[in-house]
């Protein structure tokens, strides 16, 4: 019944009748229904009432599909409003999610003032996405074309998505700004590079890295091993004389046995 009434009180932008039923859910249904969260939320950003939709959308312990296009709709209608950060990221996973990337890029495109965790999550999600290009784009256009400092996060999404030799070039230029942004000694950032090297079948690049660096870093060492580098004594040797654990998958740890046992 509520929902019904809801419904056609969003259809006749009825706010204040909107409101009164809400109060009479809350009092008189002590847990309600999903269905119920979703005609309230329809029903505020229909009349206008986006950030009431939000709010009631932030109290909702569940969310459906119906949830997220609820108010993704309403936030994409309502005129000149600038949702929080957390708000963005939300829509922008959850239109990720459904499938709909071209609707992300809409959404990340109407924010006027975006901040770095935002741009990074763009860049992240775009890369899952197979869209490097894109996520190239955004990079150059939104964070080194402006004020906005680097995050290792950035590096860590972009190296992720560089995985073969066709795009290694790219790989280079991002390894050159690590550097340049002074990141190339972060653990994370390192392992990165490692990995793509090896994805690029540039594993000796890899070893160079850590050998140049003086790297201690287990998990950078473990990532070069499991890289499926020809000449593992020489990269094992380095290990022990750094006196650095590292993790074997089968096939590294079965070729280090086949050396150690010459």
């Amino acid at each position: 019944m509520y929902a019904t009434f809801l419904r056609d009180l969003a259809e006749a932008r009825a706010i204040f009748h909107g409101q009164a039923i809400h109060c009479r859910i809350l009092k008189t249904i002590p847990n309600p229904r999903l269905f119920l969260f979703n005609s309230l939320v329809n029903m505020y950003t229909k009349c206008g009432f986006v950030h009431d939709g939000f709010r009631v959308f932030d109290q909702m312990a569940q969310r459906d599909v119906i949830s997220w296009n609820t108010i993704i709709d309403g936030y994409l209608l309502s005129c000149g409003f600038c949702g929080s950060a957390f708000v963005v990221n939300g829509l922008i996973e959850a239109y990720t999610k459904f499938c709909v990337l071209r609707e992300s890029m809409k959404v990340f495109v109407d924010v006027e003032h975006k901040d770095i965790v935002l741009v990074s999550n763009m860049i992240g999600l775009l890369v899952k996405a197979g869209n490097l290009e894109e996520a190239f784009v955004i990079f150059l256009e939104s964070v080194l074309a402006s004020p906005m400092q680097p995050q290792r996060a950035i590096f860590v999404r972009l190296l992720g998505g560089i995985n073969c030799y066709e795009i290694l070039r790219e790989g280079l230029q991002v390894h050159g700004l690590i550097v340049k942004c002074w990141f190339e000694a972060d653990s994370v950032v390192e392992n990165s590079l490692v990995m793509m090297y090896c994805n690029c079948d540039h594993v000796d690049d890899a070893f160079a890295l850590l050998v140049q660096s003086g790297s201690k870093n287990p998990m950078s060492w473990t990532s070069l091993i499991n890289g499926k580098m020809e000449n593992i004594s020489v990269v094992m040797n380095e290990v022990f004389s750094r006196r650095v654990e590292v993790a074997f998958d089968n096939c590294a740890e079965s070729e280090w046995r086949a050396c150690r046992d010459k």
